[in-house]
């Protein structure tokens, strides 16, 4: 359902004047200066910076931990990035949720040992999908 600009209007003010918090998502972890950055619905973040100083790691991180933690089920991530694709964005999720090397999984060069972690981090990414 769309909801007119007056609807969103008074609600709005409805929220404001009766103090209501707009609603917030946990990214980062108690303390973190990370968390001093506000995220909710329909908010936006763009990091921006000089190439290969971590941008899309930070916030591959910080996206799926966000998705990963319990009561944020209506979380919804979308991460662009116009100088890497989507399997190597997911590359990197398993890279950091698996504790195999980045390189070996972009390589495909993994010691079979890895595999069930792998698998096991594959299924965890799975979950997280709408």
């Amino acid at each position: 359902m769309t909801v007119g600009s007056v609807e969103t209007f008074e609600s709005w003010r409805d929220d404001v004047l009766s103090r209501k918090h707009p609603p917030r998502y946990s990214w980062a972890a108690p303390g973190s200066r990370l968390s001093l950055l506000k995220i909710g619905a329909g908010s936006l973040v763009i990091a921006g910076a000089p190439p290969a100083t971590g941008k899309t790691a930070l916030m591959l991180q910080v996206g799926f931990d966000a998705l990963r933690s319990l009561g944020q089920e209506d979380l919804r991530l979308l991460i662009a990035n116009v100088e890497m694709g989507p399997p190597s964005l997911l590359d990197r999720v398993l890279a950091r949720l698996s504790g195999v090397g980045y390189g070996y999984i972009q390589e495909r060069t993994y010691d079979e040992d890895a595999r069930p972690r792998l698998v096991a981090a594959m299924e965890e990414i799975r979950e997280l999908m709408p």
